[in-house]
């Protein structure tokens, strides 16, 4: 994923430097990571991370978030649970 972010991102920076200056092309390229950055905040923690610190009840309020509340969300908890030896 990684790799595919820089080509894309190499590929977006010749495609608008051919019609934009080399200023305007920094500040239209600083759109993407400032979006990115700004959402981000919107993010829960993931649901692993909430258990090895053990907060059960938020990591399983965070996968409802994540998959839905129709998903078995319960055993999906176990599972991380058995992984991380709890």
């Amino acid at each position: 994923m990684n790799q595919l972010a820089i080509t894309l991102g190499f590929l977006y920076s010749f495609t608008f430097g051919v019609y934009l200056k080399w200023n305007w092309l920094a500040i239209v390229s600083a759109i993407p990571p400032t979006l990115l950055a700004t959402f981000m905040f919107f993010m829960p923690e993931t649901p692993r991370w909430l258990l090895a610190h053990n907060r059960r009840q938020e990591a399983l309020k965070s996968l409802e978030w994540l998959r839905g509340p129709q998903a078995d969300n319960e055993e999906e908890i176990s599972e991380i649970e058995a992984n991380l030896g709890m």
